[in-house]
């Protein structure tokens, strides 16, 4: 009997002790004035004062499988920085580290390092460097897949290989990071991807059931007293081009002069000025004065031929990029781009400036920019040049301005609010205007149930002078654990609203949908991971007719070494001019990789797509004519 009752307080003992186990926390020593030389090694002495981060465990292909190799990180920090070294082991002859651009895609043996420093458990900064030591860079919200790599910061890490393991040491500037004075705790995620064998381990215990991946993130201590770095910047530029025919007459030597631009004997001068003040380290202003996006990348290519929308375009210019996820505000929908604002609308900003960042536990943003060649409508005609007559095209000019609030409720979701106004010009005088006010919010009810609410009201006059008032609401739920998913959601915009500071292609519709989706994930070599989905999707008009209606099915099926799939199949019906057009889509793509020489990827896309207005003859009707999209991908790395 006694044996018994000692044997059953020994387990409500150990079961206690489980239930009020200590949580991960991570402590970032400050070495003062001692030096990290950042070349991989980590030999300094300082490192040992950094207490070892063990107990990574697999988070892909799933949580609770037996990790394959092992991995631990130490933090550090000094005056202006914050370091992270992680030991991962894997040998040398089983690390796949391929020579990437930055910001390239990340494939291979990586660190990925994700920082929460305003503790909001909504966004991290994601901070990843492979085995071969390229970077890349971003912003993540919620979960892992939802990152805007158009971001981008100063960090830099070293990395070195052995027999026995590699190591990452990573340099991430404070500077780098928006924080505030009274945050002395952020949130940190390690995860550590292991090529050969296929996993992803974390160094927190990863909950796959909940919704918010960002929110799970350990605590890291011992950052207090942080200070962002330099608080202003300066950056002037000067760009002079000069081109001739080669048949065509010298250039005559005159002078010409415009708002940041000369001409000089044939030579166009122009010049740009930019600035960046860190009023607090959390919140920063942004001034730009005849901006030269001239060395951005260009635009990947997409077909403009049979659209039924113009083409919606990622915002890359650096003055648009800060601070971009308080500014994105997004009508949800499936398989298109609403968006209340859209920064691509201002094509040419002669001067802008933008303050941005959080107080307290407020996001706050604002923004005026000058436009002297603002973009088309995708919408209404009636705000575009071409409305116009002929002698007063070319003198179109805007001025945009928004504000933006969003109160944060930690990873419960947050409540936010926005102004928007756009007032266009025709030779300097005020002709067309646009307002849109609304509320948003965004609730994580359970860990599992995620539900976004918004409403927005637009008031407009165009340039040939007509007057509308109209509304938006839209509704999302998505109950997610780790085997499936259920979304659904209703938006509605009608026929008189606008907003042309945004994108929104279409007006007077009802939009339902409803999907669901089902996992698998595994480490068999037929099943790593199968992932079925359904949906339905109609349109009404305001009357309740229905306008569209889609029926859809796909499924993703990874198997073996790195070999995938993904299918597709659209049933699909439009009513154009009273008459229902409907037809069947398929899509299948696939591919082999990346392998260590070679990745191959391949697509096919075919079925009856409906032959809009640019195709067709004059007084021809629209009509189902046919698609045929191949597509093959193949690189081959000749070395290791």
């Amino acid at each position: 009997m006694f044996r018994t009752l000692f044997t059953l307080g020994l387990f409500i003992l150990l079961g206690l002790s489980s239930a009020y186990a200590k949580p991960l926390v991570a402590t970032a020593p400050h070495i003062g004035d001692r030096t990290i030389n950042l070349d991989g090694f980590a030999n300094e002495a300082v490192w040992k004062s950094a207490a070892a981060l063990n107990g990574f465990s697999v988070y892909r292909p799933r949580a609770g499988i037996p990790p394959r190799f092992k991995a631990n990180a130490r933090v550090l920090r000094d005056k202006e920085a914050l370091y992270v070294l992680v030991r991962v082991g894997i040998p040398k002859a089983d690390v796949f580290a391929p020579l990437i651009k930055r910001d390239g895609s990340p494939d291979g043996d990586r660190v990925s390092i994700i920082i929460d420093s305003l503790a909001t458990g909504q966004q991290g900064y994601l901070f990843i460097t492979g085995a071969g030591g390229y970077l890349s860079d971003g912003l993540m919200t919620v979960q892992t897949g939802n990152v805007d790599v158009a971001w981008d910061s100063l960090f830099d890490a070293k990395t070195q290989q052995d027999d026995e393991g590699w190591t990452a040491e990573i340099r991430i500037p404070f500077q780098s990071l928006r924080f505030t004075d009274a945050t002395d705790t952020w949130g940190l995620h390690i995860l550590v991807e292991g090529w050969k064998h296929q996993q992803t381990l974390s160094w927190v215990p990863i909950d796959r059931d909940k919704t918010n991946f960002v929110g799970q993130a350990a605590p890291l201590q011992g950052i207090e007293g942080a200070i962002p770095g330099r608080a202003f910047e300066l950056l002037p530029a000067l760009t002079v081009g000069w081109a001739q025919e080669a048949d065509g007459p010298k250039p005559s030597c005159s002078f010409g002069a415009g708002f940041g631009q000369f001409e000089v004997c044939g030579a166009n001068i122009a010049t740009s000025l930019s600035g960046k003040w860190a009023i607090t380290p959390s919140l920063t202003m942004d001034v730009s004065m005849f901006p030269d996006f001239s060395q951005l990348g260009a635009d990947a290519a997409q077909l403009t031929v049979n659209n039924r929308y113009a083409l919606y375009l990622p915002e890359r210019r650096p003055f648009f990029v800060e601070g971009k996820e308080i500014f994105d505000i997004s009508i949800e929908g499936f398989d298109d781009d609403f968006a209340l604002f859209y920064s691509r609308s201002i094509g040419r900003p002669e001067a802008a400036i933008k303050l941005s960042g959080t107080v307290g536990s407020t996001r706050v943003g604002a923004l005026v920019a000058w436009d002297s060649a603002p973009a088309d409508s995708i919408l209404d005609d009636e705000f575009s040049e071409e409305s116009l007559a002929d002698e007063e095209k070319g003198k179109v000019q805007s001025l945009v301005n928004m504000v933006r609030g969003q109160q944060l409720f930690g990873s419960d979701g947050n409540v936010g609010v926005m102004i928007l106004d756009k007032e266009v010009f025709v030779d300097n005088e005020r002709r067309a205007y646009n307002q849109v006010v609304g509320l948003d919010s965004t609730l994580f009810l359970t860990e599992q149930l995620r539900l976004e609410t918004a409403a927005y009201y637009s008031h407009a006059n165009s340039l040939l002078d007509t007057e509308l008032n109209g509304y938006a609401v839209h509704s999302r739920g998505v109950y997610k654990e780790d085997d499936f998913r259920i979304q659904g959601h209703y938006r509605h915009i009608s026929d008189d609203f606008r907003s042309e500071a945004g994108y929104v292609p279409r007006v007077n519709v009802h939009e339902l949908f409803l999907k669901y989706d089902w996992y698998h994930r595994s480490e068999d070599f037929w099943a790593r991971k199968i992932s079925p989905g359904i949906w339905i999707q109609g349109f009404l008009d305001d009357k309740g007719i229905v306008e569209e209606r889609k029926l859809g099915a796909n499924t993703y099926w990874e198997l073996g070494e790195r070999m995938w799939l993904f299918g597709r199949y659209d049933r699909a019906a439009e009513r154009v001019d009273g008459a229902w057009l409907d037809g069947n889509r398929y899509y299948i793509s696939g591919g082999i990789g990346p392998l260590k020489l070679v990745y191959f990827k391949f697509g096919l896309g075919l079925g009856d797509t409906i032959v809009r207005e640019d195709l067709l003859e004059a007084n021809e009707e629209a009509y189902i004519g046919s698609t045929l999209a191949p597509s093959v991908e193949f690189s081959l790395r000749p070395l290791p």
